[in-house]
């Protein structure tokens, strides 16, 4: 009569899993650091973010299904819902910020992820990604990216981040 499996809940698996889980929504929330979500083992989606927080607008990338054109589509998209450097956004989310091959627009999309984790003024030094219209204000913004691992693109870069290992 075992239908359920609470073998993670002895051995302290499911505890650990719900305090990174509520550090992960804590630090979201907060805008005041990005969150990146190391998830080798696809334990803890996005999706958990956008469950647990039902009354924020939230706009979902999944990186890995950009091709080339997206990154366009993406500064269209986003430039249609700023303005007077606010975003009607609540926060953005990035799912595998290690898996981009978007031909020509890999580099680009790269660069938003970095950005958007670097959380830079926007008035500033905002990140634009048309040449025309608003830059897209990261730093008003709740951002989380996630990945299998930290892409050499990340690494050794200048960011705002909290990184939760899954």
């Amino acid at each position: 009569m075992g239908v359920l499996n609470s073998t993670g809940y002895f051995n302290g698996d499911k505890d650990k899993w719900i305090e990174k889980r509520h550090l992960m929504l804590e630090f979201f929330k907060g805008k005041v650091l990005s969150v990146l979500i190391v998830d080798p083992n696809n334990e803890m989606p996005l999706e958990e973010i956008e469950k647990a927080l039902p009354d924020l607008f939230l706009k979902s990338f999944d990186l890995a299904d950009c091709k080339d054109g997206d990154f366009n589509r993406i500064g269209q998209h986003l430039g249609k819902y700023i303005n007077d450097g606010k975003c009607a956004y609540d926060g953005l989310l990035f799912d595998n910020v290690d898996c981009i091959n978007a031909g020509k627009d890999t580099e680009d999309l790269q660069t938003m992820v970095w950005q958007s984790l670097k959380r830079d003024d926007s008035e500033t030094c905002g990140y634009q990604i048309l040449p025309f219209g608003d830059a897209i204000p990261f730093d008003k913004m709740m951002i989380a990216a996630r990945c299998k691992e930290i892409p050499d693109y990340l690494k050794d870069k200048s960011l705002q981040r909290y990184i939760i290992e899954v």
